[in-house]
């Protein structure tokens, strides 16, 4: 598996395990509508990398995920998309993944580089006590964006209980609790611990949410380097086009050019969903029977330029007020200018077709790549003109 795939693989998972987590506090519209953006993006991810059966799984979650209207048992709710998570967990996993070997219980094993990545980080007396499964979820953070921290605590006796439990369920609110082991403290008539855990959060933040605890807070490990090239996150993702286009049916050429562009640990993810949603976007809905679409990064003022161009129908300005008004998404006197219309695209689970497949039809992707790109802090534009093509502009910063 290369590190483009691992690393993608990872920071499913992890989006997954904390989707999961966040049940705990109850279903919600807000939860099954960050779900659906990331369901859809996995879905995807999966179909670049052929994991067909993680691909079909997300596609059936989202049809769970489609139904606004659940039961008033928000717990059964909560357990019955619990389980869903996990199985879609389990698919990310499968052997056919590229995955190490695995043994008895299923699980991947850990390589020795890692072992030996990690132990420096740790003292031995302690890495020698993580249990296989607590290593593996430092890998997970290794590969993914996160941190690793150590909380060392101390308790007082009578207090223990209520204390550790306390502090484990806001390291996990931050993060996720990877281990909790025994720790040493001197002439302070307390019981140690020291907690590891993984965490995408600044370090000031950690202790300003752990102060009441005396907890020392300090970062084990950066975020794991990548060895990505740019030009081939470009390749992998015109590759899936190429492999989208044959399946509809459609003769597409694909032009890529990635300049003098590197991607820092933190964007990889946020470029690679905007562009395979938008160059799906374009084989699906765009172009019609042939053309050509273009993807294109370049440097500029303090970030990079991405854009995604096609040369087919462009946008259906009349369908998409049409839609639009119907899903009462403007008021029914309110006037709209073309780019104001145009816009309305990117709306949460807006779509112009009519039918749902298995690449489209839910209305997430566009939505799902506007968020992706303003949660980095970036913008993103269309242009577009009848029987000429889109094209889609996004900036992010360095």
């Amino acid at each position: 598996m290369n590190d483009l795939q691992q690393h993608f693989l990872a920071e499913s998972i992890n989006k997954l395990t904390i989707l999961q987590r966040r049940l705990s506090g109850g279903y919600s519209e807000d939860w099954r509508r960050e779900a659906f953006r990331a369901v859809h993006t996995i879905k995807g991810t999966a179909q670049t990398f052929g994991l067909e059966s993680a691909a079909r799984t997300a596609h059936l979650f989202e049809q769970t995920l489609s139904v606004k209207d659940f039961s008033d048992d928000n717990d059964k709710n909560s357990k019955n998309l619990s389980e869903t998570i996990r199985r879609l967990i389990l698919a990310l996993r499968e052997k056919d993944a590229g995955e190490a070997p695995r043994q008895e219980s299923g699980e991947p094993q850990i390589s020795k580089d890692f072992s030996e990545t990690f132990a420096g980080l740790v003292r031995d007396e302690y890495f020698d006590q993580f249990s296989e499964q607590e290593k593996r979820k430092a890998l997970a953070a290794l590969s993914g964006n996160q941190n690793i921290f150590c909380a060392e605590a101390g308790f007082e006796m009578t207090k223990f209980a209520e204390d550790y439990k306390t502090l484990r369920q806001i390291l996990d609110e931050k993060g996720e609790v990877i281990a909790a082991l025994p720790g040493k403290l001197k002439d302070t008539g307390k019981i140690g611990f020291n907690i590891y855990f993984a965490s995408a959060e600044n370090i000031e933040e950690l202790r300003k949410h752990t102060e009441r605890f005396s907890a020392r807070i300090t970062a084990k490990t950066a975020v794991k380097d990548l060895n990505i090239d740019f030009q081939n996150v470009l390749s992998q993702i015109a590759a899936y086009g190429e492999k989208l286009a044959k399946k509809l049916e459609k003769d597409i050429e694909f032009e890529i050019a990635a300049g003098d562009v590197s991607l820092s640990n933190s964007s990889v993810k946020t470029v690679f969903d905007a562009l395979l949603h938008l160059v799906r976007n374009a084989v699906d809905h765009g172009i019609e029977r042939r053309g050509i679409v273009s993807i294109e990064a370049k440097r500029a003022e303090n970030g990079i330029s991405l854009t995604v161009s096609d040369n087919g129908k462009g946008v259906d300005l009349e369908k998409v007020r049409s839609v639009a008004a119907a899903k009462n998404l403007f008021a029914e006197n309110a006037f709209l200018s073309d780019e104001d219309v145009m816009n309305l695209i990117f709306a949460p689970e807006f779509s112009t077709a009519e039918n749902v497949s298995d690449v489209s039809g839910r209305g997430v992707g566009l939505d799902a790549v506007k968020n992706a790109v303003e949660n980095a802090g970036g913008r993103i534009g269309i242009k577009s003109e009848s029987g000429k093509g889109a094209r889609f502009e996004i900036f992010l910063p360095a």
